[in-house]
């Protein structure tokens, strides 16, 4: 029953038959505009994603032997496949590469392990895929095989992590501009859930991270099997034999010393690009 206040405020006398209807009409108007509301919301979010700048995707390149899969057997580690598969959760594509060491020392060819990978990866490595250039399983050379899973994918170098045992691969990604993670092959153990964390956050701070200005006077190594990465790791850079060799990573190109012969310039470099 509807009462005199509620009569007066509705500016009419309502009839006592009509009242149920102008509250049911109430209550549609209410809920379209509602209704209404949320649509102009989601709309003006999805809109906000056309203009907004997408994160560049990465490659995930794993080593075969020793990451993925045991050497002596083949039989593949317990997170291999779980890994492969974060990698393309987290926005990354795959690929695998059996270093032309690998290849050379095991009577496996291309063949077999491509098979054995359809059998034992199958989710996430299909017919398409295995008979691209993300699958290197040849005796080609490291930076000619990683380049050409570079360019397959189209990415940025900078957006690829290397996951290797090998302290010898460093020197391709180094020079291809990609990131390089190592894991111990004595562990016997192959890509881990931890390992897989520190790898994608060096990938993602060396793609989407900041750029700062840094001297760049060359980076020379003594010789072609270590980075000047690694030299400064191991605690080398003050040894005589390191003198004007790896001016930029040891020296920060300061002209004196150790590095006599070089000449100060700058270049913009990713602050994780520091790191292989």
């Amino acid at each position: 029953m509807i009462t005199e206040g509620a009569k007066e405020r509705a500016g009419m006398p309502v009839p006592k038959h009509l009242v149920p209807l102008r509250l049911c009409l109430a209550r549609v108007e209410t809920r379209n505009s509602i209704i209404l509301l949320l649509s102009t919301l989601f709309m003006l979010y999805l809109l906000s994603g056309l203009f907004r700048q997408p994160y560049p995707r990465g490659i995930c390149i794993f080593d075969f032997e020793n990451i993925l899969v045991n050497a002596t057997d083949l039989s593949p580690f317990p997170y291999a496949v779980e890994a492969q598969k974060r990698c393309v959760s987290f926005g990354s594509d795959i690929a695998i590469f059996r270093s032309a060491a690998s290849a050379a020392n095991s009577h496996y060819n291309p063949h077999i392990i491509r098979a054995w990978v359809k059998d034992t990866f199958g989710e996430v490595w299909n017919d398409r895929l295995l008979d691209s250039n993300a699958f290197q399983v040849s005796k080609e050379k490291g930076e000619a095989a990683l380049s050409a899973i570079i360019n397959y994918y189209e990415r940025d170098p900078a957006c690829t992590i290397y996951i290797t045992h090998s302290f010898t691969q460093e020197k391709y990604t180094e020079n291809l501009g990609a990131s390089f993670y190592i894991i111990d092959s004595s562990l016997e153990s192959g890509i881990t859930e931890s390992h897989l964390n520190v790898a994608l956050k060096k990938m993602k701070l060396s793609c989407w991270g900041p750029k700062r200005e840094r001297p760049n006077c060359g980076d020379q190594p003594p010789d072609d099997v270590f980075t000047c990465y690694r030299q400064k790791q191991w605690g080398k850079c003050t040894e005589a034999w390191m003198s004007n060799f790896c001016c930029s990573t040891c020296h920060n190109c300061d002209g004196t010393g150790y590095c006599t012969k070089v000449s100060n310039s700058s270049a913009l470099d990713f602050i994780a690009g520091e790191q292989p």
